[in-house]
């Protein structure tokens, strides 16, 4: 069978779908525009959030900064003015300006006062103050409210009279307080003339967590101040202390306490008033400073001045501006070429009676004495009062002594014509070789109370022998050579007169070891007795003596000379002959007249 072809299956053709147009619909420019505007819009809150992450960035690392100064301040390791410097650099940084301020609160005076400022005029602000409620400054400090002024000229708050004074006026401010736990330390102050950037209240916001910050670092730092002044307080009450007791010799005392007043108040200059009773006159007594020899020549009237007026109402008294207080007495600086700025006045009494005025002017730097430091010279005062009254009654005690030994040494020098005022002469020449020989104040007290008594000895010398009209025989030269261990019994049994025992006894000693009474060598001889030997020969030598009239100085001066190293001490004669050189030493005139 004839095989059959298959037949293939016809695939269906596919019609061609039919093209079809897409809609060109074309965007109107209103539509363009909402388009533009929605990117722009979606970019400003892009832009918007960068701004914000980059802020909240500024205000960790700013808050970073400040808590770093926190532990700081804890750790004692702080300067306040550093501290302020740093946290002022910190809010311009955050804010993203070059214009501010830290001003703080002076109590006191109800005055905000310009501690920290950066920006154009910013030396202009150092000397000025602000009223607390002045201004928006004065008004945060007042209230404790935060203020932010897009335009000053619109606020009602804003005076304009720092901006005067510094020719500089903001556009606008962001001022936040500077808080206690119990009140308004400062304030805190930045300031732009750029009207297109206004301070936001981001800026607000910022300012705000900083200034909270720096108020706790400010009351620690309070804190750790007041603990210091406190500390300094202390020390110097213990160092006053110390000086009252150190001496009971006015002067010194007096320079040791202006020495310590001036030094713990950091003073440029220091002085003491002493009233004077009969004139009520107040007199400088003691003065530190480089001016400190010109002050000590004026007087102020009874009434005059400051100190004046703290004599007159046992009142202290505090003055930041001398210049400004009518009751400053210029005639004082006028003399002395001294220019007092700021001082601190405070009285000195003792049983309830005011007899002086202590000071301290002119505060080291650029600042001013405070009210702890006026507390602080009070208490000095009231310290340095009792020391001097002291002093004084000692020093009539001791002049009352003198007195009486002087008294003695004239009783002494009675009992022969020929030697009155012999012992006043020998005690003036012994001092004056003492300071040359640069002797502490304690050795040439005794060396002058040994000089009017070296030859107290000689009450227990018979007259015959004493006042014998020619050279003495060895048997009275005997009972000569006892008075200076006759004087110094009879001075034994007096306290206050030990010490002037060992020149007394001492005087006729030599240097070789010849002399009486011991026989004593060199350096063994006590050095008052070494000066008094000397004094004694001189004067014996230029004085009238009943069996030959005196020698003259020449020839006083060269036995001096011949017998230095051997009868006297060479350093101590050439101490002497040093004194006479200057015209210190002055002998007495020969009373022989020209027959004899």
């Amino acid at each position: 069978m004839p095989s059959k072809k298959k037949k293939k299956k016809s695939i269906p053709k596919l019609k061609a779908s039919p093209k079809r147009k897409t809609p060109q619909k074309a965007m109107d420019l209103s539509e363009l525009q909402s388009e533009l505007d929605r990117v722009r819009a979606e970019l400003s809150r892009k832009e918007a959030k960068v701004i914000h992450l980059e802020t909240l960035m500024l205000m960790q690392m700013a808050k970073l900064q400040v808590m770093q100064e926190v532990q700081r301040v804890s750790s004692g390791n702080f300067s306040v003015r550093e501290m302020l410097e740093l946290f002022m650099d910190v809010t311009l940084r955050t804010t993203n300006t070059d214009a501010g301020s830290v001003m703080l609160v002076d109590h006191d005076a109800q005055e905000l006062v310009f501690e920290v400022v950066r920006g154009p005029r910013s030396d202009a602000l150092k000397d000025i103050r602000v009223k607390i409620g002045d201004g928006i400054a004065g008004w945060v400090a007042k209230t404790g409210q935060s203020v932010l002024s897009d335009d000053v000229t619109k606020d009602h708050r804003f005076t304009g009279e720092v901006a005067k004074k510094i020719k500089f006026t903001p556009h606008s401010i962001l001022c936040v307080p500077l808080k206690g736990k119990s009140k308004v330390l400062g304030v805190l102050e930045v300031i732009t003339r750029d009207l297109k950037k206004p301070f936001s209240y981001d800026d607000l916001s910022a300012m705000e967590s900083l200034a909270s910050q720096i108020g706790m670092v400010m009351e620690n730092a309070g804190l750790f101040s007041q603990h210091n002044e406190e500390i300094r307080r202390l020390e110097a009450l213990t160092a006053a202390s110390g000086v009252v007791n150190s001496t009971l010799d006015l002067k010194v005392l007096l320079k040791l306490l202006m020495e310590l007043a001036a030094k713990t108040l950091q003073a440029e200059a220091s002085s003491i008033l002493l009233v004077d009773e009969e004139t009520g006159d107040l007199i400088f007594e003691v003065a530190t400073g480089e001016k400190s020899e010109q002050m000590k020549e004026i007087r102020v009237p009874k009434g005059a001045g400051i100190a004046g007026a703290v004599a007159d109402t046992c009142k202290p008294l505090l003055i930041p501006d001398a210049s400004k207080d009518d009751r400053f007495f210029r005639k004082a600086d006028e003399k002395s070429s001294f220019v007092t700025r700021n001082m601190i006045a405070v009285p000195l009494v003792a049983r309830g009676v005011c007899i002086g005025v202590m000071e301290v002017l002119n505060r080291l730097g650029h600042g001013t004495f405070s009210n702890e430091d006026m507390e602080l010279l009070q208490a000095l005062g009231h310290q340095s009062a009792i020391a001097l009254q002291n002093a004084r009654l000692y020093e009539n005690l001791q002049e009352s002594f003198v007195s009486t030994v002087r008294s003695l040494a004239q009783a002494v020098d009675a009992k022969d014509s020929y030697t009155a005022g012999h012992s006043s002469r020998v005690t003036q020449y012994s001092v004056l070789v003492a300071e040359e020989l640069k002797c502490n104040p304690d050795e040439i007290r005794n060396l002058r109370m040994s000089g009017l008594l070296h030859d107290v000895g000689k009450i227990g010398i018979r007259d015959n022998v004493l006042s014998k009209p020619g050279q003495l025989d060895d048997a009275e030269f005997l009972i000569m050579k006892t008075h200076p261990s006759v004087g110094a019994s009879i001075l034994k049994p007096v306290r206050q007169l030990r010490d002037v025992i060992p020149g007394v006894l001492n005087h006729h000693e030599r240097y070789d070891g010849r002399g009486y009474p011991s026989g004593l060598k060199g350096e063994e001889i006590p050095l008052a007795g070494r000066i008094l030997g000397i004094a004694d020969a001189f004067d014996a030598m230029t004085s009238d003596r009943v069996y030959r009239p005196r020698l003259s100085d020449d020839v006083a001066i060269a036995e001096l000379k011949k017998h230095s190293g051997t009868q006297f001490d060479s350093r101590i004669v050439k101490a002497f002959l040093s004194v006479y050189e200057k015209g210190l030493i002055k002998t007495q005139p020969s009373s022989f007249n020209n027959a004899n």
